[in-house]
């Protein structure tokens, strides 16, 4: 994960703009990125995040410095999602950890 944003991380889209924003992420995403695609702009992706930067290296992480080793996303199989599903992955409620209650899952009918 990347981008240091809520609710896994810990700044809000504000910040997210202001330390440059999805240019300045498409920039640190370029090496993995087909850069001579075309956009919208009628210019390619990398003549559209050639100038980006970042200015809050706490927000917008770098390949080498990740906020988390893996995505915050999960791909479910199994019983439990017999038809799959995705789920995003958050950092553990600390509250609910100290509780130390037994968690119970319902069916919905």
């Amino acid at each position: 994960m990347l981008a240091n944003l809520r609710p896994s991380g810990k700044y809000l889209m504000e910040d997210f703009y202001y330390a440059g924003g999805l240019p300045a992420l498409l920039r640190v995403l370029a090496p993995q990125l087909d850069s001579s695609c075309l956009t919208i702009t009628g210019k390619t992706l990398g003549e559209n995040i050639a100038g980006a930067e970042i200015y809050n290296t706490d927000v917008i992480r770098t390949l080498d410095t990740p906020v988390l080793a893996s995505g915050g996303l999960a791909i479910l199989y199994g019983n439990l999602a017999p038809n799959g599903a995705v789920i995003k992955l958050l950092p553990p409620n600390e509250a609910v950890e100290a509780h130390g209650s037994r968690h119970r899952v319902q069916q919905l009918r």
